[in-house]
């Protein structure tokens, strides 16, 4: 038991001490894009974390940098919002050196995320 509570708390540490601050890149693409032939869109999103505090700005496609809102990072999840310029709800777990989640509009269109951090970041 003792052993259980001691390696929880190692695990939490870990999540916790994430190093997030730094370019991630990769593609967003609706659920059904394979059957839609809808073309997966490229991602940028740049995290600055300092403290307890998370900032940033995300990029879809060759569209403008917008910056991020209310980033909380929490149990290995983070999310976000962002007006692009719809308002998108942003929810993505954390395993290594990568993001997988989805982003929501406000009009409820879905759609999968993957990033993966970029090296020197």
């Amino acid at each position: 038991m003792k052993k259980a509570a001691i390696l929880g708390f190692i695990f939490g540490l870990s999540l916790s001490a994430a190093d997030l601050s730094g370019r991630w890149a990769g593609r967003a693409m609706l659920p059904d894009a394979a059957q839609t032939r809808q073309p997966a869109k490229a991602v940028e999103l740049t995290l600055v974390e300092s403290g307890s505090q998370i900032t940033g700005t995300l990029r879809i496609a060759a569209g403008e940098a917008r910056p991020i809102e209310a980033a909380t990072f929490r149990d290995g999840k983070l999310t976000f919002a962002v007006r692009t310029p719809e308002l998108m709800t942003v929810r993505l777990n954390l395993s290594g050196d990568q993001f997988e989640g989805r982003m929501t509009s406000s009009s409820g269109q879905l759609q999968n995320i993957g990033l993966r951090k970029q090296s020197g970041q």
